[in-house]
């Protein structure tokens, strides 16, 4: 089975960590984003994986994971300006033309739930009707989802692309990851800007059938688009309250780590605090610094003393001694790069 993953947006939630290094590519309990995902499509029996990608993102995965992952092949859909969702999996399939069914996900969603058990729901519906299945999660949190409104023998009624509240009283929300029919590439776009949750759902919703929902029975599920979700998902991932560490990173033994990840080449010096956080790559942390729910960029420098609380640190910044930094994101630096 072939699937395409969607990894050519810019990723602006999350600046200033992506100016240099790709969304898929943030770490996510020790190994890229985007390997979550391949792991949950490549144990669903996906046997060829396309990377829909931006000029932008190609070179980065293509460096991390070249033609082939866990004996997957892969290749690279490049597209020249934005296209969307649509016209990215248009474009992908006048590359690599699936002859069946395929899953297209997209690149910064995780879930526990078994793609497998989807993949058998999709094969299992009357292909003459069923174009797409859209995996549903269930949540009480509103905000930029599109809602769906499910019918008799799991039909989509209604495809809702982030309503306004009060208009509908579904909690049931597209969680990013589907099953095309081969049938439905035609009506793809292949150069230019369309997305699929504007255009081909509510198209195959009016087609009264042809847009199918599978819930994610109550399954853990996350767009790591920003930093508190990004937080909450690699804690979630980690799947222990301990801390994970890299083993080339060097720590003192009176530093107190607990609910965090700390990269590689990284130095914690004494009596430093790191609570529910993740710490990237050769980031020195001075004696006595105190970091709490905060993400922190490669390369960044951590002086003696510093309080950082809820914040997103970009490569290359330096905090001071003493200075406090609290609910707010620090660009990169263009420190020492050579």
């Amino acid at each position: 089975m072939h699937a395409i993953i969607l990894a050519g947006g810019k990723g602006t939630r999350l600046l200033p960590l992506t100016e240099e290094l790709p969304k898929p590519l943030i770490p996510v309990a020790g190994i890229p984003m985007v390997a979550h995902v391949m792991n949950s499509l490549i144990d669903a029996g996906v046997t060829e994986l396309t990377f829909a990608v931006s000029h932008d993102t190609y070179v980065p995965l293509k460096t991390c994971f070249s033609d082939k992952y866990k004996d997957v092949n892969i290749s690279y859909s490049i597209e020249d300006h934005a296209l969307g969702s649509a016209g990215a999996v248009g474009k992908a399939c006048e590359l690599n033309r699936p002859s069946r069914s395929f899953f297209v996900v997209n690149a910064d969603v995780i879930t526990s739930a078994s793609l497998s058990n989807m993949r058998s729901i999709h094969d299992s519906l009357d292909a003459r009707d069923s174009l797409v299945s859209i995996l549903l999660h269930e949540t009480e949190v509103t905000g930029d989802f599109g809602f769906v409104e499910l019918g008799a023998g799991r039909r989509v009624q209604k495809f809702l692309e982030k309503p306004v509240p009060g208009i509908t009283s579904s909690k049931l929300i597209n969680a990013g990851i589907w099953i095309f029919s081969e049938r439905v590439i035609d009506r793809l776009p292949t150069d230019n800007f369309a997305r699929v949750e504007e255009t081909l759902f509510p198209d195959l919703v009016k087609d009264e059938g042809g847009l199918v929902g599978i819930t994610d029975d109550g399954a853990y599920w996350a767009d790591l688009g920003t930093p508190e979700a990004l937080l909450a998902g690699a804690r979630y991932m980690r799947h222990s309250t301990k801390p994970l560490i890299h083993e080339s990173a060097v720590i003192e033994v009176d530093a107190e780590i607990s609910n965090s990840e700390i990269g590689a080449g990284t130095t914690v010096s004494s009596s430093t605090i790191i609570s529910n956080s993740l710490i990237w790559d050769s980031v020195t942390v001075g004696s006595n610094a105190k970091i709490y729910d905060s993400i922190i960029g490669n390369n960044v420098i951590i002086d003696e003393n510093a309080r950082i609380s809820r914040a997103v640190i970009g490569p290359y910044a330096q905090v001071s001694a003493e200075f406090y930094v609290r609910d707010r994101a620090m660009k990169s630096e263009k420190r020492n790069r050579n």
